[in-house]
C-alpha cells in the first residue's frame, strides 16, 4: 500500500512539472494581418505601405489627376480629408517624389462629365478643360464613376469613359493612364470601368470595397481644414461619407502599387 502510494505521488509531480501549451503566434498574426488597417493605442489608424517598387525604378516625371470630390473638393482638398496633407492626391505625390524629388502633380474636378447624360455633353466637357491638361504629362490618374449614378448617366458611361481614355492619350502621347473606381460602385459601373480599361489598355485601380466600410469614412463634427486656409465642420452625412483620413491611405496605398508596376522613361 504504502508502495502504491509513492508512486501516485511520484505520478502527480511529473504531471505538474509538464509546461503549458502554447499559443499558436501564427494565429494571432493571421487575425491581424488580414486587415488594411489596424487601430493603435490612440484610436487612429495605421495604413499598411505599398510594397516599394525595384531599386531602379523611375517615377513619373509630372502627374495630372483628374477625377471628382475624392480629389479635389472644397478647400481645394479631397473629401473627406482632414486637410491637405492627408488626402489621396497629396499621399500619392509624396510617394512619387520620394522616387523622383522633382516629380510635379495637377489635379482637376472632372465630376461635371459624370453628371452629364449625352457623349455629345461629355466630349464638350473635355474640349473645355483639354487645354489645362499638360501634354507632357507620363502619367494621367482618372478618377470618375461616383456620380454616374442614374440610368442616364449610365446609358453611354462606357462608350464616353473610352472616347475619355482616347481624348487624353492624344492629349498626352506619352501618358500611361490609370483609371481608380469607385468609392459608390453603383450598379454596372465597375463593369463598365473594366470593360473600358480592357478596351484601351488603361489600368484599373478598384476601390469598390473600401466606401462602405465606416472606418474608412470621414465623420460628422470632424474638423477639416482646406490648403487655402479655410476650416469648417462636417455637418452632413454626405460629406461624411466620402474616405476620410483612414479611406484616403488606403486609396492612396492601391494607387501606389499600380504605379510600381508600370514604367517610365528616366528624365
Amino acid at each position: 500500500m504504502r508502495r502504491l502510494c509513492m508512486l501516485l505521488l511520484t505520478f502527480v509531480l511529473l504531471v505538474s512539472c509538464v509546461p503549458p501549451e502554447k499559443t499558436s503566434a501564427s494565429s494571432v498574426q493571421s487575425s491581424g494581418d488580414a486587415k488594411s488597417s489596424t487601430p493603435d493605442s490612440s484610436g487612429s489608424s495605421s495604413q499598411i505601405s505599398a510594397p516599394s517598387p525595384p531599386a531602379t525604378w523611375t517615377a513619373p516625371a509630372l502627374t495630372v489627376f483628374i477625377g471628382n470630390s475624392l480629389t479635389s473638393s472644397t478647400g481645394e482638398i479631397g473629401a473627406c480629408a482632414s486637410d491637405s496633407e492627408h488626402d489621396y492626391f497629396y499621399l500619392v505625390s509624396q510617394f512619387l517624389r520620394k522616387y523622383n524629388p522633382g516629380a510635379q502633380t495637377h489635379r482637376m474636378n472632372f465630376s461635371i462629365w459624370e453628371g452629364k447624360t449625352t457623349s455629345r455633353n461629355r466630349q464638350a466637357c473635355w474640349n473645355n478643360i483639354e487645354a489645362d491638361v499638360d501634354p507632357a504629362a507620363d502619367l494621367v490618374i482618372i478618377q470618375l464613376a461616383d456620380n454616374v449614378n442614374t440610368d442616364a448617366k449610365k446609358a453611354t458611361f462606357e462608350k464616353d469613359g473610352i472616347q475619355l481614355v482616347s481624348n487624353i492619350r492624344k492629349r498626352c502621347p506619352n501618358a500611361q493612364i490609370l483609371w481608380v473606381a469607385a468609392w459608390y460602385p453603383a450598379k454596372g459601373n465597375m463593369e463598365a470601368v473594366a470593360n473600358i480599361c480592357d478596351k484601351t489598355g488603361a489600368v484599373l485601380v478598384d476601390i469598390s470595397d473600401l466606401g462602405s466600410v465606416k472606418e474608412n469614412q470621414g465623420k460628422i463634427g470632424m474638423q477639416r481644414q482646406g490648403a487655402n486656409g479655410s476650416a469648417w465642420l462636417v455637418k452632413t452625412k454626405g460629406e461624411a461619407s466620402h474616405p476620410g483620413d483612414v479611406g484616403m491611405g488606403i486609396i492612396a496605398t492601391r494607387i501606389e502599387q499600380a504605379i510600381g508596376t508600370l514604367t517610365f522613361k528616366k528624365v
